[in-house]
């Protein structure tokens, strides 16, 4: 497969098979409008980061601001426009479609996340409370820890002072015999 690349960056560039027959006709860069479409973005959205300096542009001969290929790419924006059906990966959250243009696919997709979320700040709440147990826990057994000490102390110095008066006993002993 060979590659053949325009005078400027944002031309379409044709490739071709082995049977040198053109296989398609890819842009390498695109319109703001375009990448926004491809990145399943706003165009504001994508407008910004190319404003930001986030998404490196070149200019067009048409005097259009273009986003090569290559940066959406690397930016991970080709990936997301590519996997929107595969799960999220937080607990079988899926992705939103970004391009949906009828109010009850919006509607659908609103109360979707709306549930996740609050499934999310369920789990949230669950969690906090245990931590909270944990806590109480812990500083119960802390308490415990410090009240058996004062008593092992005590002991400590109940048997040194027993262990003194039997000495002195004995070498009292020692003494009148």
């Amino acid at each position: 497969m060979t590659d053949t690349t325009g005078h400027a960056e944002h031309e379409p560039r044709t490739t071709t098979d082995a049977t040198n027959e053109p296989a398609t006709r890819e842009p390498i860069a695109y319109t703001i409008r375009e990448a926004a479409d491809l990145a399943g973005m706003s165009r504001a959205a994508m407008r910004g980061r190319v404003e930001r300096q986030s998404l490196r542009s070149v200019l067009g001969r048409d005097g259009k601001r273009r986003v090569p290929r290559s940066e959406l790419e690397r930016a991970g924006l080709l990936d997301h426009a590519r996997n929107l059906d595969e799960p999220h990966g937080w607990q079988g959250v899926a992705l939103p479609r970004p391009a949906t243009h009828d109010m009850a696919g919006f509607l659908q997709m609103l109360r979707e996340l709306q549930a996740a979320n609050v499934a999310a700040i369920e789990r949230a709440v669950v969690a906090e409370q245990r931590l909270q147990l944990e806590q109480r826990t812990a500083s119960t057994m802390e308490d415990a820890y410090h009240a058996e000490r004062l008593r092992a102390d005590h002991l400590q110095s109940e048997l040194t002072a027993a262990l003194a008066r039997r000495r002195s006993w004995f070498q009292r002993r020692r003494e009148s015999v």
